[in-house]
């Protein structure tokens, strides 16, 4: 092979980038859009399901925890992320409702996060523990059948059943890193194999479980009135972001955006929330009549501006401080 290949084998720029734009996404899931084209709205937040399954993926991608020493060196990163975004978290709610003592004695809380985004973290321990313990010294069939039926099991019981208890939801969803890690583990092993594929099959194959997605939830909507913009993960959600992984893996894109999806990706993730706050409390208190819903309707690349700004800032003036935010205690690279 030849010194060219073989960086090509190794670049993994395309991950940075769809880095980038799963942030993006995950922004589109969360924002008002006021009285924006309710299609329009569901169009963006379908497209926006991929993002988290997409992260665990490449978790499980550049998997290295390889000795108990590795774990608890992923374990402190991880419960060091949790900490202080909870932390930021509490003193918002403080200033914003006061000390948040019952969510504090919610067993919920301790699940989610004291923001419901930040389930993805807890959901990453768990998944880290498992794959290290069990899932990487079984045999890898029947790690197929424990990943796919966590799934199934998941979809089954919480996404078709409109009935579930929402702590056991919570508690189920806790394990979706599983599927995903271990799924991510596997490509890793047939990437130059997927560099091989046409790109278009695998376009086929995100566009083929987008679709699958965006049915499921209108089945979902007309067989018991569920709404579709409620929706996070079906089956179709499944295929949809396996696709947009092994896309991320056939394209190379060097350049800025990359290094921002590479070095941006978590802040924007962790606390975009914030930035949702700030700039609907703007709009209420400055912008009145239509020019306001044309605001709410900008929502979107708005609010994920300002997030971006702030990290960018925060990286280039406050290192320290950035670093410590993404639970890293080195600056970013420039």
């Amino acid at each position: 092979m030849t010194n060219n290949a073989i960086n090509k084998q190794r670049d993994y720029t395309g991950i940075d980038l769809f880095r980038f734009i799963a942030a993006f996404a995950v922004v589109g899931l969360h924002v008002n859009y006021a009285d924006l084209n309710n299609n329009l709205v569901l169009a963006l937040r379908m497209f926006g399901r991929f993002a988290v399954p997409f992260f665990f993926l490449v978790s499980g991608f550049f998997w290295n925890v390889n000795s108990t020493e590795a774990l608890w060196k992923q374990l402190k990163k991880l419960g060091s992320i949790i900490l202080i975004a909870n932390l930021v978290y509490l003193l918002f709610h403080w200033i914003d409702n006061g000390f948040p003592g019952k969510q504090l004695l919610n067993l919920s809380t301790y699940i989610t996060g004291l923001s419901g985004h930040l389930w993805f973290l807890n959901a990453m321990v768990l998944g880290v523990v498992f794959m290290y313990y069990i899932g990487f010294k079984i045999n890898r069939k029947v790690m197929w059948v424990i990943a796919l039926g966590i799934y199934l099991v998941f979809v089954v019981c919480f996404t078709y059943n409109t009935m579930h208890n929402r702590l056991a939801m919570e508690l189920g969803r806790a394990l979706l890193s599983i599927p995903f890690l271990f799924a991510g583990s596997v490509i890793r092993q047939y990437v130059i194999q997927i560099r091989e594929a046409k790109k278009r099959y695998l376009l086929l194959l995100m566009l083929g479980g987008l679709f699958a997605q965006l049915l499921e939830a209108v089945i979902m909507y007309k067989w018991k009135g569920v709404s579709p913009h409620g929706i996070e993960f079906n089956m179709g959600t499944l295929i949809y972001a396996t696709g947009m992984f092994l896309l991320s893996l056939i394209i190379v894109a060097p350049g800025k955006i990359s290094g921002w999806g590479r070095d941006h990706s978590l802040f924007i993730y962790l606390y975009h929330p914030l930035s949702i706050v700030l700039f609907t409390a703007i709009v209420t208190m400055c912008v009145s009549g239509p020019l306001q819903h044309y605001c709410f309707w900008l929502s979107l690349p708005i609010v994920f501006a300002i997030t971006m700004v702030a990290s960018l800032l925060l990286a280039r003036f406050l290192p320290s401080l950035f670093g410590w935010l993404n639970g890293r205690f080195s600056s970013v690279r420039k």
